[in-house]
């Protein structure tokens, strides 16, 4: 395999060096699951995107996801920044495109931001939602943390799978204990991607704040910054609480602050007949470095 471009981005990012590491990987052919796994390992970003270049020029961008440790089925800070690359490499023009993973199929609606920047939104829809009034072997993952009286924690996915668990403070978050072995046994046991731990901060006119943490040592990292798909299935979450509602539908998430990657995430809910259909996920992501990567796929013919 001849070098391929490589690029890093920060995602959400409220500042600089801000939000959450994405690695997008650029490929004319195809590569082995083996040598994108490395690559990834390599790279030390959460999550990195390899995007099939021939089907990115059609506009429907085939994309896996990998973290350091195995392939996940979605992404959505890494969609973002595939997005934005795209943009800034001319593979796309400003418009309606798209992103297909193992998870699904996520539209998207590229604009320019007043900054010049690309703004991405990306357009999801619920796959699973379920209240889990018991969830054992949650005490030890939030340790001294109060779970919240006013919601129940909730699987949701839009894409992956995460454990949405309520607490009732910002305090709250900072005190959770983070034992990478306790994260992982509940996600293994309730077969969730991730742990999201969130907090009600304040109430707007047109929706809801939120600090929330993402627990990811079930899928790779212990915890991180940013995570659209978090993000997008705690909104459908809120709205079968009815916290979310056709006449309040924005979710404004922040993130990251704990890590010291403060991160920003807005959410908006699409209704019908008074029930949420689709979520609408927009953010910025920044070009961080740029290069090229050498090491070729013996695999590849």
């Amino acid at each position: 395999m001849a070098a391929v471009p490589v690029y890093l981005l920060d995602s959400f990012a409220a500042r600089r060096f801000g939000g959450n590491p994405a690695g997008v990987v650029l490929l004319q052919r195809p590569a082995s699951a083996a040598w994108m796994r490395s690559v990834a390992a390599e790279l030390g970003a959460p999550t990195t995107g390899f995007v099939d270049l021939p089907t990115a020029r059609q506009g429907d961008a085939r994309v896996r996801f990998f973290t350091p440790r195995q392939e996940i089925g979605a992404c959505g800070h890494v969609t973002v920044a595939v997005a934005t690359v795209l943009i800034q490499t001319g593979t796309w023009p400003h418009g309606r495109a798209a992103v297909t993973a193992a998870g699904g199929r996520s539209p998207l609606l590229l604009s320019e931001g007043d900054d010049g920047r690309t703004l991405v939104e990306v357009q999801q829809r619920l796959r699973h939602l379920e209240r889990m009034e018991r969830v054992p072997g949650l005490d030890a993952v939030l340790g001294p943390a109060t779970r919240s009286g006013r919601l129940p924690p909730v699987l949701a996915g839009t894409g992956l799978r995460h454990l949405l668990v309520p607490v009732e403070t910002v305090a709250d978050l900072a005190a959770l204990p983070m034992v990478d072995a306790d994260v992982a046994a509940l996600s293994r046991a309730l077969k969730v991607d991730t742990v999201g731990v969130f907090a009600l901060v304040g109430e707007d006119r047109d929706g809801v704040r939120v600090r929330m943490r993402d627990l990811c040592a079930g899928i790779g990292a212990a915890e991180e910054p940013a995570s659209g798909t978090t993000a997008t299935s705690l909104a459908f979450a809120l709205a079968d609480a009815t916290v979310l509602t056709m006449d309040r539908p924005h979710l404004r998430v922040e993130m990251g602050v704990e890590m010291g990657r403060p991160s920003r995430l807005s959410v908006t809910l699409d209704f019908a007949a008074g029930r949420p259909t689709l979520v609408r996920l927009r953010g910025f992501a920044d070009l961080v470095l740029t290069g090229e990567l050498v090491a070729s796929d013996d695999t590849t013919p």
